[in-house]
């Protein structure tokens, strides 16, 4: 794990491409009494890096996985789009995540 923290390598990836205009699902489609799903675990990529920087030995475990080898959701992805009205990641944080969704159609939300 000691390339985890050192060298400069630092990768970017951006991607393009086309999408028919009914198939795509953005941030700003939320509406009033639509339900709030998240798949996988919040918070596990998290612990795992704790887990990692905290750590003198090579544990891994789930919550390191997660950090070290995140997994897209695309299986999820694929159920849910016919019928998600939005979608973000939450990588910014759930709650953060969720105000981008909601306060940018006029929305809010309840716990």
């Amino acid at each position: 794990m000691a390339t985890l923290f050192e060298g400069p390598e630092f990768f970017t990836v951006s991607l393009q491409g086309y999408v028919e205009k009914d198939q795509y699902i953005t941030r700003t489609g939320a509406k009033v009494g639509d339900l709030i799903f998240i798949s996988g675990y919040l918070g596990s990529a998290a612990y795992g890096l704790e887990l990692i920087k905290n750590s003198n030995s090579e544990l891994r475990n789930d919550f390191t996985d997660a950090f070290l080898y995140p997994r897209p959701r695309n299986n999820e992805g694929i159920l849910i789009a016919k019928y998600a009205t939005a979608m973000i990641d939450i990588s910014d944080g759930f709650f953060i995540d969720l105000q981008k969704i909601t306060t940018h159609v006029g929305l809010g939300f309840l716990g």
